[in-house]
């Protein structure tokens, strides 16, 4: 696989997956994390690395460091169980990175789904669970239909708005194929995901028509 490095997001070499894979995991275990967390962490950027979204993948791991040094993320959350039920769960994340409840929210929904035929699970006080593909091909893989979704800040006006109304608010499902590999369908509900704004800014590009707006909610293609 290539990443791109630390002196220009357009620059990309070659990186052996299992070494860099090992090198997220010891920096997040650095900035606190559980090493079991570390490791659930590192193969979600992996995922979304190897997926293609340069925005949530490796480069994603220096905004997940910065939630935890700023004290926005808890790296060590005490995850536990508020309300459960035979077919429905809620989680209480303490504050920590979306990642490990929602791994753990939705291996609970496979067991029960087994049993009950379905299942909901939802998390509470979560941070950013970096990208939503991984969760539900999970269960696909092991033969179920899965979905995802999460609320994020508002950062995006509604149509003829100029107000920040509307989050990126991710929205993923997965369903088994008898294949190796699931359906997965993983999408932003604005034009653009947050980050690749960013990414975008960050490399000095302008974005095609239609995809952001300015303070005044007038159409732009400056990322700033």
């Amino acid at each position: 696989m290539t990443v791109g490095n630390s002196a220009s997001l357009n620059e990309a070499r070659p990186i052996a997956i299992e070494p860099l894979r090992q090198a997220m995991e010891q920096a997040l275990e650095g900035l606190g994390c559980p090493a079991g967390h570390a490791i659930e962490i590192a193969e979600v950027l992996l995922d979304a690395e190897l997926r293609g979204y340069d925005d949530h993948g490796v480069y994603f791991l220096g905004e997940l460091a910065a939630w935890f040094r700023s004290g926005a993320l808890n790296p060590a959350p005490n995850i536990t169980v508020v309300q459960e039920s035979d077919s429905s769960l809620i989680l209480d994340a303490d504050g920590g990175c979306g990642v490990v409840p929602s791994f753990q929210a939705m291996r609970w929904c496979v067991e029960r789904a087994g049993v009950r035929g379905m299942a909901a699970a939802a998390v509470r006080r979560s941070g950013h669970f970096v990208a939503a593909a991984p969760y539900p091909a999970e269960a696909a893989r092991r033969g179920f239909v899965a979905l995802a979704t999460a609320n994020v800040t508002p950062l995006m006006p509604p149509p003829g708005g100029r107000t920040r109304t509307l989050g990126t608010n991710p929205f993923c499902f997965a369903a088994a194929t008898g294949g190796e590999h699931p359906v997965v369908f993983d999408m932003a509900t604005t034009a653009i995901a947050g980050f690749k704004v960013r990414v975008a800014a960050l490399e000095g590009r302008t974005l095609p028509d239609g995809l952001v707006a300015d303070a005044s909610g007038k159409p732009t293609n400056g990322p700033g």
